[in-house]
């Protein structure tokens, strides 16, 4: 099952990133204390996940973070298919087989498949 970080889970593993480039003498004090003083401002999850993506072009090694949070949120998507599936294949088998077969070729969202499969739309 995916762990995905929270707010304080994200802003840690930033700071713990900044402290080891640091160390490394990859970043000066400056650059240091302009991330953290940055960074600090985010107060929801997503204000830091765009200040991160913003950061990216300056610091290089912050994009892992932005693909840490795409493998996530990928993880999570297939976590929610699963379930679904599980409980679609319970009462429509044949449903079950078609949404499983349109997800794995297409990768597609929810919102998609509720689109496409209205009849799907009673399970999510």
């Amino acid at each position: 099952m995916a762990t995905v970080l929270d707010f304080h889970g994200l802003s840690r593993k930033i700071t713990d990133e900044i402290a080891l480039q640091l160390s490394m003498n990859k970043l000066n004090i400056a650059e240091t204390l302009a991330l953290l003083k940055i960074l600090g401002v985010a107060e929801t999850l997503e204000e830091l996940k765009r200040l991160v993506r913003w950061l990216t072009h300056r610091f290089p090694f912050l994009k892992i973070f932005s693909h840490r949070e795409k493998e996530q949120e990928k993880l999570a998507t297939e976590e929610k298919w699963q379930k679904i599936i599980a409980l679609v294949i319970k009462e429509n088998p044949a449903l079950a087989t078609t949404l499983s077969k349109h997800a794995i070729k297409q990768n597609v969202s929810l919102d998609e498949l509720v689109k496409k499969y209205p009849e799907s739309k009673k399970y999510i």
